[in-house]
Order: C-alpha cells, then structure tokens, then sequence
C-alpha cells in the first residue's frame, strides 16, 4: 500500500514487485477484437488491452461481481449491469455495461504477481485485485471488493 496525496492508503501501482510476462499468450485478433485479452485467477475480472483506438479506451476491465467507485454508476452486478472500467488520456471512466467489452472467450490467465505491459499499458494481477495502469494517466483497481481510481 502507498500513502497518497489525500492521506488515504492505496494499491502499490502496476509494475512496482512483479513479474513481466510475454505479452504473446494473451494476443488475440479474433471476433473478440484486435488486443491483449485476460482474466483474474478467479475469473472475476476480464480485462483488454487494445492495439488500435477503440471506444473501449486503450485498457479496460470489467467484473462478474465488484462495487461501486466512488464516483460513477451503481451497477446491479446482474447478467445485464456489470461493473466496467476503461482508462483514457483524459482519466478513468466508469461504466455499467450489459456485454461482454473486455472478455474474450479463449483469454489466458494473468497469475498473481504477473504483469502484462502492451505499450503505454502495464496490468498486474494481485490478490487484491486487478490494477492497470496507463502512463500519463490514472490507474485503477477492479475487484469484487474495490473499484478505485488512483
């Protein structure tokens, strides 16, 4: 955890402790989309990293069960009103979506204390969650307990 300017404690940003992994594995150019496609060891979260702009923002994770950011949307966690994340240069956007934006149906695992760099793009997988981060912007963590931008 890291004191922030606010006083509060956060999550360690991506890529402080861990191990990088092959980007490769997690490469998909499918019906799923053109990126770098993961979920959590628990499959909680799925996460993209995209190759191309995308109205899904470069990264974005979203969660079969989470709760909600401080600021954004309170989701019902149903089939139809998951919990979603997306980074942009401008910050964090929270959103509550009925698809599947940042799934992929063959997505690899990223094991705690992995992460996943594409680019400008860093993920970890933690115990505590999933952090992306994207540089010159906000990173944020997605779990079934947090949703935090930082």
């Amino acid at each position: 955890m890291t004191l922030g300017p606010d006083g509060n404690l956060y999550p360690a940003r991506p890529g402080s402790d861990e191990v990088a992994v092959d980007p490769e594995p997690f490469a998909n150019v499918g019906a799923d989309g053109d990126g770098y496609f993961f979920t959590s060891p628990t499959g909680n979260i799925a996460c993209a990293i995209y190759r191309a702009p995308s109205s899904a923002g470069p990264v974005g994770c979203q969660a079969v069960t989470s709760v909600a950011p401080v600021d954004g949307p309170v989701c019902s966690n149903a089939d139809n009103d998951k919990y979603a994340v997306r980074i942009e240069a401008a910050g964090a956007v929270h959103t509550c979506t009925t698809q599947g934006i940042y799934t992929a149906s063959d997505a690899a695992v990223l094991q705690y204390g992995e992460t996943l760099t594409v680019g400008d793009v860093t993920c970890v997988s933690r115990e505590d969650g999933i952090s992306c981060l994207l540089a010159g912007s906000n990173a944020v963590l997605l779990s079934r307990g947090a949703n935090l931008t930082y």
